[in-house]
């Protein structure tokens, strides 16, 4: 029944995340099988699956009051939240902790706005800011995109307001601006010893930043299938976890000391990155797949995989539809988990190289989950990913260790993590030469 319920909670929000439809359509079913769960031992099921499913499903979209604004010119202020996403021509900012201003008034209002604003002048993480516009539904742009936006708490859209002026600043959070100026330090640094691109690729294997890497490269990865492995989420951080594991006791270390080892890798790999939402998600599904291997048991990771699906989707239910990292997080646990072990009995028992049939188990398993992903999300699916993640995955581990190495080291001298980074230029040299050749 622990299934039933949990799987019916997932089917409700799917359901509605795809047909909105009138909260009384899903009450009167789900009072329906309810009473019939009550009265008949044989459709009991039924009633966990209305219960489960109706708490979300039934209660339709929960849309903040920034929401009741849209359509009208509003003045309001609110503070930049998390870093800005930069592209050619304009600049997109989150804003949160907003209050509308009406006749002299203010009004505290909960939900966050995307503002888009031109290249100048920049704003920071922390700074309050005031300006006027038409704030513009997302729904109008799309159900796909309303439901992108909101799994981030967004329900309005400021475009190239007239002015934006700046109130005051240091208003964010202490601890992520904290962790913020962790993370951009931690790239000026590593741009101070990489050359190009390398440094564009070191830095998305180890805090997901991929403006540095070049177009030609990008393109590159996209067509092998390799682009996971510069994006932060449960797919790339969980086959790198997974090949610690397994290359422990060829590197003559117990498998209990390399599982010990996970957790603080793990944790660093978070703070560094900033401890984003995302990072956080795709660290829990890494450690959900440490867990299995480290119990040997599928059965024990079933439920803890349930559980950990309720529990993210109980807190957003977004994800489920509008989040591709979550689904490509979720959908390669479940590779590594079910798949893998699979594959490597059936290469072990054929080819005499272990360490080889391990690898090539672990990319196969979680290329396989995630294929039809890529295909419904981005309409094509590389028939030589998984080669290219062959040739290259086994490295991605050693390179980002000798990366963050060498960056730790510069903090104490610079020109002796200038010389330790020529060790993992020749990684990320090998990774690029790869993918540019297999593209």
């Amino acid at each position: 029944m622990f299934y039933v319920a949990v799987f019916g909670f997932i089917g409700g929000i799917f359901f509605r995340s795809l047909f909105p439809l009138d909260p009384f359509f899903l009450y009167a079913p789900a009072l329906i099988f309810i009473v019939c769960a009550v009265l008949f031992r044989h459709v009991r099921y039924l009633g966990y699956i209305a219960c489960a499913a109706s708490d979300y499903v039934a209660r339709g979209d929960d849309f903040s009051r920034i929401a009741s604004y849209t359509g009208n010119s509003v003045t309001f202020e609110g503070v930049i939240g998390g870093e800005p996403d930069i592209r050619d021509r304009s600049i997109f900012y989150t804003m949160e902790r907003l209050r509308v201003l009406i006749r002299d008034n203010e009004r505290a209002v909960s939900g966050r706005v995307l503002l888009t604003t031109s290249l100048y002048p920049r704003l920071v993480f922390g700074d309050r800011v005031r300006t006027t516009c038409v704030l513009d539904d997302p729904k109008e742009l799309g159900e796909s995109y309303r439901g992108y936006l909101a799994k981030s708490g967004v329900y309005a859209i400021c475009r190239y307001p007239k002015s934006v002026e700046l109130i005051s600043q240091n208003e964010g959070n202490v601890l992520k601006r904290w962790l913020l100026g962790i993370r951009n330090n931690f790239r000026v640094q590593t741009q101070k010893i990489f050359p190009f691109p390398h440094v564009g690729l070191v830095l998305g294997l180890l805090i997901g930043d991929t403006d540095g890497i070049p177009n030609y490269l990008k393109d590159a990865l996209i067509q092998t299938g390799t682009i996971h492995i510069v994006a932060i989420s449960g797919y790339n951080i969980s086959i790198i976890i997974s090949l610690l594991l397994t290359l422990a006791p060829y590197i003559y270390l117990s498998r209990r000391f390399a599982w010990a080892a996970v957790i603080p890798i793990l944790l660093g790999f978070i703070f560094i990155a900033g401890a984003e939402s995302s990072v956080v998600r795709a660290g829990i599904m890494a450690l959900i797949v440490a867990f299995a291997s480290e119990a040997g048991r599928l059965s024990n990771c079933s439920r803890v995989l349930a559980i950990t699906a309720f529990l993210m989707l109980a807190k957003n239910p977004y994800l489920l539809v509008f989040d591709v990292g979550f689904q490509l997080s979720f959908a390669a646990t479940l590779g590594l988990v079910y798949i893998s072990p699979r594959i490597s009995d059936w290469l072990k028992a054929r080819f005499p190289f272990r360490f080889i049939a391990e690898t090539a188990a672990v990319t196969l398993g979680a290329n396989m989950a995630v294929a039809p992903i890529l295909l419904l999300h981005f309409g094509r699916v590389s028939f030589i990913a998984p080669f290219v993640n062959i040739a290259i995955i086994w490295i991605i581990p050693l390179a980002m260790a000798l990366g963050f190495s060498a960056v730790l080291i510069s903090y104490m001298f610079l020109p002796l993590g200038k010389v330790a980074s020529w060790f993992s230029w020749a990684t990320l040299e090998y990774v690029i030469r790869a993918v540019e050749f297999f593209a």
